[in-house]
């Protein structure tokens, strides 16, 4: 395999010009993806191992200052990266590598105290650095950061030098002056002339002769160069300082010996200058304009195939968020063809022209063999089976797998559309092994030596999956596996479920990487595709969203199907579309708020977790309006009391009669929801011991009261804002007749209502209580609300009928022959001699509906015009527990205008499925939103059992944009290349 490869490499070398013959045009291969490095990582090159190609360095400023090294393999890509050392130095003011020490690269870098330290020697059987020395200091003033930095030989005695330039382009010679040992010392000395407005600085022997010269291109686009006068004191010169060509402000700027020649030539954006000159300039078309040009940070010059000629690396930094810190190599190459360079790729399929076309076996593997060819985008994936995984089923199913790659709509150089997607059948997976992860399992079957080469996708004879994202490992499942593996190898091949938004299951993105769309579209599986980006144009802000599509109806069908089945109608002319985004009934509004994007789950925003919960929380707004103050209770153990086991075999896993424990209060502290959501009091305590049950709380005529069970029965207590804004609690009030009840507090007509739940078989009960002047709670009514709830409910006063006050309850019933706990809610009118009388029942969801749960309801209720006097309704509660998993998720079903959609009802759930909780949420209208509160349950990671987690935009209302994105041009562009850009060998 070598053999062949440095026969390539022999060859190239014998193609080199002699003396007498005149210089070929040299050409730059497309760049090749090396990888990515982002911000605020520092890309260099340099030969580390001495082997005459050159490898990839990096440099990270945080921690204690990491170098990271990745050498190039004789299979032409860079090699698994490592830390090369991990205390190089904290925020580097310049870094820069160059063979200070030997013919090896070593990495210079400018620490903040003026300290220089040099990183050489390394180990090539550990990549790492052996040593790390200071090798002098600079005095104040020091360079202002970012400092630009190459090196170069300045008084030519071959020892390489540094040249740092500032940004305000003060220059800084460090005179590399040896002592009497081995190891290089730098003295500091000024320049006297500056570089203003500096955009790129390069440094090269350009005429060849041992006298280096250092090249610059200013903010006009003029390019300039000159050498250093050092003479016999401090001070550096600029001399035989020129303007010797002029291109563009964005242009790119490199120097290196690119012809191979003796003397070093200039790049300076497309065009390559021999021996710095502009004479006899060599276009070079495929490196990129000026325009594109302007965000790389770093053109450099190194010979990453050991032929004798400098490649050219490209370093990028800008805000795309899929190339924006790729890292691409140009070969230098002479021919009509740069494309074809051996190492090289021109399908952009990351199987380098050399493996593709037989000259390079990398790991053995024949390509050409395969059906892989260099003028069409091929990719290798190795096919692994778990046990009782149906082989001749797979193989089928994996044919149409392969017919979908094949017609994807990407053009390729031999005109032919697609993608082939080879695939390598491996024998199924030892019995012995099956029960480890997938990424044990790659490690273990994934042939180390095809690895940068091959993808590997082990299948479970189950559904979903996992893999890596722009990685070559991961998992499907072989249930609905022609979904699964589209969706799990689109990963791979760096795609991720929301199209680069922050947001995700954007309704106008139907992609299969889209879990609204993950298994169908248009409500059939066999359409499940990757975006092309046809609706990119439109960017969607639920704050500020359009009833008016800019896209005729039969484009954007899908969003009439499932799993938002919203209600689309032509708008006049038939080239747009109305849609109902906040299904109110009115079609083409402007500036509408709502949460279009809950097809897999929706999102109360980022969730803070500050601290530990054994009961339902209770989320209250203390006051009205913009001046309310968030307060939260949740039930705690007592202290010394055992943790009870995080899984279905702890007897009692909340506060109950059997584990009594204390309610305790927190106060939110911060003022801005985005930033300050983790700023919360410490624990004031109101209720010391003997808690054994969710807490219920609601402001009331100034004050907010709670209520929670205790042995002896319900206790109420109050809590007000003192003189100096301190919370007062105040005395308790046991409710009499009330032991072995769940309370819930509504203010409701002018009073505190207080409904109890004692079984599913009882009644609920309300009473009514008058506070009066004293602070003290009275019973005025009592009375049973003739209904039974197999959960403690939730209540919220409604808008008056007639005049007369309204009561919505929330609870679950089982319905005879139907399914169990379904959710239910119930309005109530209070008549004037005081009681109350039930107006409506109707089921969330309809009567044929699927929305049950296991946890207590909490109920919120606010005015809404487009639903008259009913208002909107907002049912929280948890779904149906598992005996194995006694925890579910978080639901909220809200209405909507059409009651033929889910007898019209929303439901949505929050976050995903392994947010889950044994207890009820809590929520409250806040600033406009609604703040949401949960202890979060189910142990995915082992430490997240009863964290409870707040978060404060629970209608699911997003600031940040979404839309549609291009998945065919990242797969074109990147995600091949991308995903196997580095060999283990």
């Amino acid at each position: 395999m070598l053999l062949a490869l440095w026969t390539v490499v022999a060859l190239l070398a014998a193609s080199q010009p002699t003396a007498a013959e005149p210089t070929p045009a040299l050409r730059m291969a497309p760049g090749v993806i090396l990888g990515a490095y982002a911000a605020p990582r520092t890309a260099l090159a340099g030969d580390l191992n001495g082997d005459g190609r050159a490898d990839f360095i990096g440099y990270y400023p945080g921690g204690e200052g990491i170098l990271d090294a990745a050498c190039t393999s004789a299979l032409g890509k860079l090699r698994f990266g490592a830390q090369a050392a991990t205390r190089a130095g904290e925020d580097a003011l310049a870094v820069l590598a160059a063979p200070f020490v030997d013919q090896r690269a070593s990495v210079l870098l400018l620490l903040p105290d003026g300290t220089l330290r040099l990183a050489h020697d390394l180990q090539p059987e550990t990549t790492t650095f052996a040593r790390l020395d200071p090798v002098g200091a600079v005095e104040a003033p020091l360079p202002r950061a970012p400092a630009r930095a190459v090196a170069l030989d300045a008084d030519g005695d071959g020892r390489q030098d540094a040249l740092l330039a500032d940004a305000s382009g003060r220059l800084l010679l460090l005179h590399n002056r040896p002592d009497s040992g081995a190891l290089p010392r730098f003295a500091a000395r000024p320049v006297s002339e500056r570089l203003p407005e500096l955009r790129r600085l390069a440094a090269g022997d350009l005429d060849g002769d041992g006298r280096w010269e250092i090249a610059w291109l200013d903010r006009r686009g003029r390019l300039w160069r000159a050498s250093l006068a050092l003479g016999d004191g401090k001070t550096v010169h600029l001399q035989a300082r020129a303007v010797v060509a002029t291109g563009a402000p964005g242009d790119g700027l490199a120097c290196g010996r690119f012809l191979g020649a003796p003397g070093y030539d200039l790049i300076l954006g497309q065009k390559l200058l021999p021996r710095g000159e502009a004479a006899g300039a060599i276009p070079l078309p495929t490196l990129p304009p000026a325009d594109q040009a302007r965000t790389d940070y770093a053109w450099l010059a190194a010979d990453f195939d050991g032929d004798g000629k400098d490649d050219l690396l490209r370093a990028q930094r800008s805000g795309d968020p899929v190339d924006g810190d790729c890292l691409y190599l140009h070969y230098a190459c002479t021919g009509d063809a740069p494309e074809d360079a051996p190492f090289a790729d021109a399908d952009q399929d990351g199987l380098l022209n050399a493996w593709e076309s037989g000259q390079v076996k990398p790991g053995g593997l024949d390509l050409p063999a395969l059906g892989c060819s260099p003028r069409h985008r091929d990719v290798l994936v190795e096919l692994q089976p778990m046990p009782g995984v149906p082989e001749d089923r797979l193989r089928e199913e994996m044919q149409r797998v392969v017919a979908y790659y094949a017609a994807l709509p990407i053009e390729n150089p031999d005109g032919q559309p697609g993608i082939a997607l080879r695939v390598l059948y491996l024998p199924p997976v030892p019995a012995a092994d099956a029960g480890k992860p997938w990424w044990e399992l790659g490690e273990q079957f994934h042939a180390r030596a095809h690895r940068g080469v091959t993808h590997w996708m082990v299948v479970y004879n189950a559904g979903g999956g996992q893999s890596g994202e722009m990685a070559d490992r991961g998992s499907c499942g072989f249930h609905g596996f022609y979904a699964t593996f589209i969706h799990e190898f689109g990963h791979q091949l760096g795609l991720d479920h929301s199209g680069r938004w922050e947001p995700a299951w954007c309704p106008i993105y139907p992609s299969v990487m889209n879990y609204a769309y993950n298994y169908q579209l248009n409500g059939r599986g066999d359409q499940i595709r990757y975006s092309d980006g046809r609706f990119a144009s439109l960017v969607l802000d639920e704050r500020r969203l359009s009833e008016r599509l800019p896209f005729p109806p039969e484009a954007v069908s899908f969003l009439a199907g499932p799993p938002y089945h919203y209600r689309l109608k032509p708008a006049p002319g038939g080239r747009e579309t109305l849609i109902d985004w906040n299904w109110n009934g009115v079609f083409g509004e402007k500036r509408v708020a709502a949460d279009i994007n809950y097809g897999y789950s929706t999102t109360a925003g980022l969730r803070h977790i500050i601290g530990k919960s054994y009961t339902a929380p209770a989320l209250v707004a203390h006051g009205r309006g913009s001046s309310a103050r968030l307060l939260l209770f949740c039930g705690q153990l007592p202290e010394g009391v055992p943790v009870p086991p995080a899984d279905a075999s702890a007897t009692h896993p909340s506060l109950c009669p059997e584990l009594p424990g204390k309610l305790c209060l927190r106060l939110w502290t911060g003022r801005d929801r985005e930033r300050d959501g983790p700023r919360w009091s410490d624990e004031l305590v109101v209720e010391p011991a003997g808690v054994t049950g969710d807490p219920s709380a609601i402001y009331h005529q100034g004050a907010t009261w709670v209520a929670f069970p205790m042995r002896t029965g319900v206790r109420l207590r109050s809590l007000r804002f003192g003189p100096r804004g301190k919370l007062q609690v105040g005395p308790a009030y046991d409710v009499p007749d009330s032991a072995g009840t769940c309370p819930t507090l509504v203010s409701f007509a002018g009073r505190l209502g207080l409904l109890l739940w004692r079984t599913a078989r009882a009644p609920v009960e309300l009473r009514l209580l008058a506070v009066g002047r004293d602070g003290v709670p009275r019973v005025t009514s009592v009375q049973s609300l003739g209904f039974t709830s197999t959960v403690p409910v939730g209540a919220a006063a409604g808008s008056p009928r007639g005049g007369r006050p309204t009561l919505w309850v929330g609870g679950m019933q089982d319905i005879p022959g139907g399914h169990p706990a379904r959710f239910q809610v119930r309005h109530f009118v209070l008549e004037r001699g005081g009681r109350v009388r039930q107006l409506s029942q109707e089921w969330v969801g309809g009567e044929q509906g699927g929305e049950r749960g296991s946890s207590r309801v909490l109920l919120l209720w606010e005015p809404n015009r487009s639903f008259g006097e009913q208002g909107q309704l907002y049912f929280l509660a948890c779904g149906l527990f598992g005996k194995e998993a006694p925890w579910a998720c978080h639901y909220v079903c809200t209405r909507v205008a059409d009651r033929s959609v889910n007898g019209g009802w929303l439901t949505r759930r929050y976050y995903d499925e392994w947010t889950t909780s044994r207890s009820a949420p809590g929520a409250c209208f806040f600033r406009g939103d609604i703040a949401f509160a949960a202890r979060w349950f189910g142990n995915v990671r082992g430490t997240e059992d009863n964290d409870l987690f707040v978060a404060f935009f629970g209608r699911g209302i997003e600031a940040a944009p979404m839309g549609d994105f291009n998945d065919l041009a990242v797969l074109r562009h990147h995600g091949l290349a991308r995903s196997i850009a580095s060999v283990a060998e």
